[in-house]
C-alpha cells in the first residue's frame, strides 16, 4: 500500500510560525513517503516578515522547489488554503507541474483513493446564503502585508497564551459537522466512497475521530505555542 504524509498550517514566513526550525525534522523524513499531501496554509502572504509580497511569493516558490529537488521518488499534491490563495502565487503553480511531474495542485480538495483532504476553510462557508469558498478567499487574493501593530498585538497574544483559544472555538466534531454540511449542501457527490477525511485550518489537532460514518483527522498546525499533528496514512492499492 502506498503510504503518505499530510501536513497542513506551516504559515511560513510569518512571525507566529515555527515551521522554519520545526519542520526540519518532517523535511528529512519526507523520502520515506510514496505521497505527501500540503494540505493548505503552507505560506502566509499577509502575516510575512520578509519587505514585499512579490520577496514572498519568490521564497515560496523556491522553497517548492527545493522541496520537490529533494524528494523527486515522493508524489506531491498541494491543496490550498486561505493563506496561500494569493493571486499572484496560485499563477507560478502551473509552472511547478511542469517543471516537476510528481507535482500537483488543487484549489479546493483531493481525493486519493477513499481519503478526502481539504484545507478546512469550507467551514466558514455552511449553506447558500453564505456566499461560497471563492467568496470567502477572494479576502485573501490580493494581500497586503499587515501594518506592525497587527503583528505586534498577535505577538501579545502568544506571550498571553490567547491564541489558544483556538482550542475552544473549533471544537472538533463540530468543525466535523461543518465540513459535513458544506460538502453535503454544495458538492454531495464528492462525499462518495470517501472513508477518511483530513483537513486543518482550525489549528485544533486531532487524530481519528468517528463521525457521521466517516474517519476525521486534523493536522493542527506549527504556530507557536501551538500543536501539529501531520498525520500518516496508506492508501488502498
Amino acid at each position: 500500500m502506498p503510504n503518505g504524509l499530510v501536513i497542513s498550517d506551516l504559515h511560513l514566513f510569518s512571525s507566529r510560525s515555527s515551521a522554519r526550525i520545526d519542520f526540519e525534522e518532517y523535511r528529512t523524513k519526507l523520502s520515506q513517503y510514496d505521497v505527501c499531501v500540503l494540505n493548505g496554509d503552507i505560506f502566509d502572504f499577509r502575516w510575512t516578515t520578509l519587505p514585499s509580497i512579490a520577496e514572498t511569493v519568490e521564497q515560496a516558490f523556491s522553497f517548492c522547489t527545493q522541496l520537490l529537488e529533494e524528494n523527486r521518488s515522493c508524489e506531491f499534491h498541494y491543496v490550498l488554503g486561505n493563506h496561500d490563495s494569493l493571486r499572484s502565487f496560485v499563477e507560478r503553480l502551473p509552472e511547478l507541474e511542469e517543471m516537476y511531474p510528481h507535482f500537483t495542485w488543487y484549489p479546493h480538495y483531493v481525493k486519493l483513493a477513499d481519503h478526502l483532504f481539504l484545507h478546512g476553510d469550507i467551514i466558514h462557508v455552511r449553506s447558500p446564503q453564505a456566499g461560497s469558498l471563492e467568496t470567502y478567499r477572494s479576502n485573501f487574493e490580493h494581500a497586503e502585508i499587515l501594518p506592525k501593530n497587527r503583528h505586534m498585538l498577535y505577538a501579545g497574544l502568544v506571550k498571553t497564551r490567547l491564541h489558544k483559544l483556538a482550542y475552544f472555538l473549533n471544537p472538533p466534531r463540530r468543525s466535523c459537522e461543518r465540513v459535513l454540511e458544506y460538502f453535503e449542501t454544495h458538492e454531495s457527490e464528492v462525499l462518495d466512497g470517501i472513508q477518511h477525511i483530513f483537513f486543518g485550518h482550525t489549528h485544533s489537532p486531532f487524530s481519528a475521530l468517528k463521525h457521521e460514518g466517516y474517519t476525521f483527522h486534523n493536522t493542527g498546525s506549527m504556530i507557536r505555542g501551538m500543536r501539529h499533528n501531520f498525520t500518516e496514512f496508506e492508501l488502498p492499492s
